[in-house]
């Protein structure tokens, strides 16, 4: 199987650009370039990888914007419900912590969870007013969410690229089949929360 490329040559300019048109003129010159099957799926491959890094980067950049926001909290304003909100800055940090914890371990077995008693505190459906004790301190966290990010970053394409043996859903909305999708809808997790400790914030200066 061969794809035929058509490249148009602008002697004049020097530039190569590409084109459908069969007309030879003095200042054109079409040239016939033949493109294998092989380097077609070499140039898939490569756009697979900018794609796989750049959900790495988008991952950073979410996790990069949740710090930003929690190094602006106050001591007093980590632990303050505002009415309308139906949790606080700790527990949001902390739950961006656990939920991605947990998700990672479930699409890759070799991703050992990091502190899973930290569930009881941040776990979808838990509240700051039912904890059954202390809750990690805002240098636990903060630590814990620097050290998590810096492993996510490690990973590598051919983990991004592995596809799970049972694909994870979020009910009829979404299924995930690959390392890469659950870190997709991890970083839109963070992002959302990461807007919730924005606004925490606000209302609580």
């Amino acid at each position: 199987m061969e794809i035929r490329k058509n490249i148009i040559v602008n002697t004049t300019t020097k530039r190569m650009t590409s084109g459908m048109s069969t007309k030879i003129s003095k200042s054109k010159t079409k040239i016939h370039r033949k493109v294998s099957l092989p380097t077609c799926k070499a140039v898939f491959r490569f756009t697979e990888r900018v794609v796989r890094m750049g959900t790495l980067q988008q991952f950073s950049m979410a996790r990069g914007y949740t710090l930003s926001r929690i190094k602006q909290a106050e001591e007093h304003a980590w632990d303050a419900q505002p009415e309308g909100f139906s949790n606080t800055i700790r527990w949001n940090v902390g739950h961006i912590y656990t939920f991605t914890e947990d998700f990672l371990n479930r699409a890759m077995n070799e991703y050992p969870v990091d502190k899973p008693e930290w569930a009881e505190f941040f776990a979808p459906g838990t509240s700051p007013s039912t904890w059954p004790s202390i809750p990690p301190s805002e240098e636990e966290l903060v630590a814990a969410m620097k050290d998590q990010g810096k492993r996510i970053s490690q990973l590598t394409e051919q983990q991004l690229a592995h596809r799970l043996s049972t694909p994870l859903s979020i009910g009829k909305l979404l299924t995930m089949e690959t390392v890469e999708e659950v870190l997709q809808l991890l970083t839109w997790h963070e992002g959302m929360h990461a807007g919730l400790i924005d606004g925490l914030l606000k209302v609580t200066k």
